[in-house]
């Protein structure tokens, strides 16, 4: 059996409106591993419904947040405000 080289986030994209704009709220409908042979494969938790669902998805890179949390912790200085 091979090995996993990578794992992903499954996330579904419903556009909305806020203060004019239009942005996007991505919410995670399985994962995805890619394995040492190339393939990648996926499981879903949840099947989005509704009008908003037309049945595209994204594959966002699983440690992409610890990546960013972590740029974010060599840069920050002490008057920064904290993110909450």
């Amino acid at each position: 059996m091979g090995s996993v080289v990578k794992r992903y986030d499954m996330v579904a994209g419903r556009k909305y409106e806020s203060k004019g704009e239009t942005k996007t709220h991505w919410i995670q409908i399985g994962e995805a591993a890619e394995w040492d042979d190339g393939n990648i494969s996926g499981k879903l938790f949840a099947a989005p419904c509704g009008n908003w669902f037309d049945g595209s998805f994204k594959l966002f890179d699983k440690d992409r947040d610890k990546k960013q949390s972590a740029q974010k912790a060599r840069t920050a200085g002490f008057d920064d405000d904290p993110d909450f």
